[in-house]
């Protein structure tokens, strides 16, 4: 069975596909940059 991800079950209005791009760039910028701090060992 083949899995596909990013491919909404119904068409998203422009609104939504807005509050999406802000979520990723949100996740971009602040979620993974402190999720890479928290495992590097400091020095």
């Amino acid at each position: 069975m083949t899995v596909t991800t990013n491919i909404p079950a119904w068409p998203l209005s422009d609104e939504q596909k807005q509050i999406v791009e802000l979520c990723r760039d949100f996740a971009t910028k602040e979620i993974r940059p402190e999720a890479v701090r928290w495992t590097r060992p400091t020095p």
